[in-house]
């Protein structure tokens, strides 16, 4: 599988990550969404999640990053890439309906392999001992470096706060 090329072939990719989607998963979003406009300048990334954690939309207000996010689309996408997930079920009921074609679905992700997800993407980018950075790793795949700088703090930010969050909560349920 070359994500790049699946990303070149594509003019209409739909990019979707799972419910209460947390930093790294929209850091990934936008990873991905960045990779696919460099290849297309003029082209459109539709990106889909059931909703957005709050955490992940105070670290995207502070730093003032505005990126459009849908709760579905009606659109045909040629491509889908499936982001911090490999279950369908953590998208959501009606999200998990655009998963229609596994041919043209690409999973990545940092989780432990799902027997299942074959038969929802043909195309896998999945390393359970990957840091939480679906985004680079797509990105790696495709032959790029890394993202682009503010995105890489962003989701440093957003992954340092989430396991500051569960430290608190753990310490909390002491």
């Amino acid at each position: 599988m070359n994500l790049r090329a699946l990303l070149t072939e594509s003019s209409n990719p739909l990019i979707l990550g799972h419910q209460n989607a947390d930093p790294d998963a929209i850091c990934s979003m936008v990873a991905i969404r960045d990779l696919y406009l460099a290849i297309h300048p003029d082209g459109k990334a539709t990106l889909v999640c059931d909703d957005v954690s709050r955490l992940a939309n105070q670290v995207l207000k502070h730093f003032s990053i505005e990126v459009a996010f849908s709760d579905f689309s009606e659109d045909n996408h040629d491509l889908v890439i499936l982001l911090d997930t490999n279950s369908e079920f953590q998208l959501g009921t009606r999200v998990r309906t655009l998963l229609t074609d596994p041919v043209r679905t690409v999973a990545i992700d940092h989780h432990e392999i799902n027997p299942e997800l074959s038969s929802v993407a043909e195309h896998q980018i999945v390393d359970s001992d990957a840091s939480s950075d679906e985004g680079g790793c797509g990105c790696r795949a495709a032959g790029n470096r890394s993202s682009s700088n503010p995105l890489a703090v962003f989701g440093l930010l957003g992954i340092l706060a989430l396991r500051s969050f569960v430290r608190r909560a753990r310490t909390a349920r002491r």
